[in-house]
């Protein structure tokens, strides 16, 4: 039974779009395309993607790219513990006593939040937590129909 309607929909709807005239395309396409396909056609690789370069030069910048990041943490890393080395905490501590008050009252917010999280519970907390990131999930796709719907009247 449901074959029958669904073959006799089609039937209609063939029917339907070969009554329709052929759409032409706009005259300024093929001109249009055909400078595109001619400019990119032009470009020399270093101004194509990374994967339209020659292989070697692949390897090259692949290398060099990780070279370049296993740098940067091992000279963070070489830093950190340098840094860290050499601060005295007792210069700290006497930079941060003026403010020895405001540290109480962080501490005790501080302690306050975390009492009131483990009596709420790690189910209350994550389901808050969920609810809100949905609710904000949905003000951001309300946001953007509402958008696209004021740009494009017609």
């Amino acid at each position: 039974m449901q074959n029958e309607s669904d073959d006799k929909l089609e039937k209609l709807i063939h029917r339907e779009l070969a009554k329709l005239p052929e759409l032409q395309a706009p005259a300024t396409l093929i001109p249009r395309v055909l400078q595109a396909l001619r400019y990119s056609a032009r470009k020399h690789w270093w101004q194509r993607s990374w994967f339209h370069w020659p292989f070697g030069l692949r390897v090259f910048s692949l290398g060099l790219a990780v070279a370049l990041i296993s740098s940067i943490f091992l000279g963070g890393a070489v830093f950190w513990n340098d840094t860290v080395n050499s601060i005295s905490l007792d210069g700290v501590r006497e930079s941060l006593a003026p403010y020895s008050v405001a540290q109480d009252i962080l501490r005790t917010l501080a302690n306050a939040a975390w009492l009131i999280l483990n009596a709420i519970g790690r189910f209350w907390l994550l389901l808050s937590l969920t609810i809100t990131f949905m609710a904000y999930v949905s003000c951001v796709g309300i946001g953007t129909v509402c958008f696209r719907l004021a740009i494009n009247r017609r």
